[in-house]
């Protein structure tokens, strides 16, 4: 049984994981607008997750966009993209 430490370890490592920055290559194969968020999209990525992403930081990336899926290194915490570029095929 969970006693008050316990569940307050468990939180800080629950907030810690949240907060953590993940850098990926990853195919992404567009986006969807978020309806009443205007400005925020939700891009989908090639192993079906899912995370946030700015207008403003998709914008570069359509423009370069061929066919899906492109190839982005992301860096994102949480759910959020922080930056994103696409990876230029050689």
């Amino acid at each position: 049984m969970l006693n008050h430490c316990s569940l307050l370890t468990v939180y800080a490592v629950f907030l810690q994981v949240l907060s953590s920055t993940n850098v990926e290559v990853v195919g992404a194969y567009g986006v969807m607008d978020i309806e009443g968020s205007p400005g925020e999209l939700e891009v989908l990525l090639e192993d079906n997750r899912t995370l946030l992403i700015s207008q403003e930081k998709w914008d570069p990336i359509a423009a370069k966009m061929r066919a899906p899926p492109i190839l982005l290194k992301i860096t994102f915490v949480g759910n959020r993209v922080e930056t994103a570029e696409v990876c230029e095929e050689e």
